[in-house]
């Protein structure tokens, strides 16, 4: 059905011991089963002993990828053979290239830490540069010295306390803004820490290594060491990017194997076991069921049993959908994936979206150009993203904002005459009533046919009161929306607007009645179309506000060159705003009444993604 998730089937698989690991890699290279702990009463298996070298391994290896600069540029993949396993722990055990990504990092941390410690050396030695101060003379038996900078107040309150005082000799000294440098020597028996009790300062490290001679000397030394340390750094940088340009490849190679290893080695987790065979259970599609099952007996020689079998257990949820609409699955999952047991929206959704955003948009100007912005941002951003799955639904709807542009002769907000005059079929600016009555009926038609998909769930479900309780609400949609035309537009005479108002709020109460806890979902059953008027709300305005653009600042040459160009910058800039304006609110009031108005009445989500026990293959043969 359209309407479904695809039908799985649960399975049972016996198998000996000898076979184990032959079965796991049928399993995975097959990729068509999401494997389940079973339920069966027996004891659990352990994985193998090799497990933990491969995870130790893998993290390795991808530590040392992390360390690695980025690639430049796309370049053609050079792939690596594949292993088998014992091999392949012997193999990246061995990669000496991998320890010297460790060391030179680890080098170039160090080096930091140096850099950072002679920043320090010279940020003190500039303060007391042409004080006549000698740090290698900072050493006695009698006297002590310490140095630190404060602010200004602070400054004039510590030289009060220090005044008068025996036995202190003190440098004061600017070195900034506010800021001032105090250095102290005093005899060792005098206690300065009383003085500075109380006092917000920042004390400097006399003892820092580095600091010794004179201040110039000092900051002459760890520039020296600095420039040193800086070709250092070259080198490493330099090398790891020669392993890099390189063994990047063979690293990410030696990583997809690994990871597959890993994934196999834990499949045994999921395994229950007795004396002589393992016991797994899994999803499968229900149409791959037969083939998996002559393909399954036919590598194990028969000596694999499968068996369907049947369980409460909520099935995963796979979509069978084109991977052109990939895009629209990605955010109906990060909205909620649907269950397995429930209708799936997301043909609709595909259908309404664009729908709702071309009419909100409705310029072939602005289509024009979202489909352009769609696209760039679809070429630098991340395919497992949701930027770059909202832009590749973008650019769909941006086809039906150009469609509803021309059918309704806009052009960056101009109306054009001609061929174009001939294909418009209604006009925003005389036809606001018949736009207004055309949202409305999308709003009752998408409301009442969530009531109805509520309605089959329901039953699916044997929630027969509910059930029902969703066909009242139907009835309430249809004789309240008879009503609210009625009494707001006339649309009906006075009897018919009043007994459907009767009606409505008779089948409300009916609804409410059989809907228990869900009654609270029965106010919104009249405001929920009145929510659709939204489209015609923003669409117009959109299309006001570029009229109003056009008729004060197109530019003309009438007025002078200079005029000309200030004119055409507000032009570009005003209609870029209210483009962006009126695509920003396409894409949230059109998600918004997918999402709110229309799942609310029927859609539950909360379902499980089938995820098959299967690896992809990039950088490997």
């Amino acid at each position: 059905m359209v309407l479904s998730t695809a039908k799985m089937q649960k399975v049972r698989l016996l198998f000996y011991y000898q076979d184990r690991d032959n079965v796991i890699k049928f399993l995975h290279e097959k990729g068509v089963i999401d494997v389940r702990q079973s339920s069966v009463a027996l004891e659990r298996d352990l994985p193998p002993d090799r497990l933990a070298v491969l995870s130790d391994l893998l993290a390795k290896v991808n530590g040392a990828i992390a360390l690695l600069p980025a690639r430049k540029g796309k370049r053609a993949i050079k792939k690596t053979r594949r292993l088998p396993v014992d091999r392949l722990i012997k193999r990246v055990g061995s990669l000496r290239y991998i320890d010297a990504i460790f060391e030179a990092d680890e080098r170039l941390r160090d080096l930091d830490e140096e850099r950072k410690a002679l920043d320090h050396v010279i940020s003190i030695a500039t303060m007391f540069e042409n004080t006549g101060i000698d740090f290698s003379h900072l050493k006695s038996n009698t006297l002590s010295f310490s140095a630190f900078t404060a602010g200004r107040r602070e400054a004039d309150a510590i030289s009060r306390s220090l005044e008068g005082r025996e036995n202190i000799e003190v440098i004061k000294r600017e070195v900034g803004k506010n800021l001032f440098l105090f250095f102290i020597a005093h005899k060792k028996s005098e206690d300065i820490d009383e003085v500075l009790a109380g006092h917000s300062i920042n004390e400097l490290d006399l003892a820092a290594k580095g600091l010794s001679g004179t201040p110039h000397d000092a900051i002459s030394e760890a520039k020296r060491k600095m420039k040193m340390d800086e070709g250092m750094s070259a080198e490493l940088r330099k090398k790891l990017a020669s392993i890099a340009e390189g063994k990047r490849d063979e690293i990410l190679g030696f990583k997809e194997m690994l990871e597959i290893e890993v994934e196999r080695a834990s499949l045994s987790s999921e395994f229950k076991k007795t004396d002589k065979t393992f016991v797994m259970e899994g999803w499968v599609p229900a149409k791959d069921y037969e083939n998996f099952s002559i393909e399954i007996t036919k590598f194990t020689s028969g000596r694999c049993y499968l068996e369907k079998i049947q369980d409460d257990e909520l099935a995963p949820t796979l979509y069978t959908r084109p991977k052109f609409f990939r895009s629209f699955d990605y955010l109906m999952d990060f909205f909620s994936t649907p269950r397995s047991d429930e209708i799936d929206p997301t043909w609709i959704f595909i259908i309404s979206f664009p729908i709702f955003y071309g009419l909100m948009v409705s310029d072939v100007g602005y289509g024009i150009v979202s489909f352009l912005l769609a696209t760039w941002f679809t070429t630098f951003t991340d395919p497992e993203g949701l930027v770059y799955n909202t832009s590749k639904v973008w650019q769909i709807a941006a086809f039906s904002a150009i469609f509803f542009g021309i059918i309704s002769n806009q052009y960056f907000g101009l109306q054009l005459g001609g061929i174009f005059k001939s294909m418009q079929l209604f006009d925003w600016m005389r036809d606001i009533n018949t736009v207004l009555v055309v949202t409305l009926l999308f709003g009752v038609a998408q409301v009442v046919l969530g009531l109805v998909l509520g309605f089959v769930n329901k039953l699916k479900r044997r929630e027969t009161r509910l059930a029902f309780g969703r066909l009242f609400s139907i009835g309430v949609v249809f004789a309240g929306a008879v009503a609210v035309s009625g009494f707001l537009f006339n649309s009906f005479d006075p009897t018919t607007t009043l007994y459907s108002g009767i009606a409505a709020l008779a089948m409300l109460v009916i609804a409410a009645v059989l809907s228990g806890i869900e009654a609270t979902e029965l106010t919104n059953l009249i405001t929920h179309p009145l929510s659709y008027t939204r489209i015609m709300g923003f669409g117009l305005a959109s299309i006001i506000i570029a009229f109003l653009i056009d008729s004060a600042f197109t530019p003309t040459l009438a007025y002078g060159i200079l005029p000309f160009i200030g004119l055409l910058l507000a032009f570009i800039a005003l209609h870029l705003f209210n483009m962006l304006l009126a695509i920003f609110e396409g894409i949230v009031q059109g998600a918004r009444l997918n999402f709110v108005e229309f799942f609310s009445k029927f859609y539950e989500g909360g379902g499980v993604k089938f995820k098959p026990f299967a690896f992809k293959k990039k950088y490997i043969e």
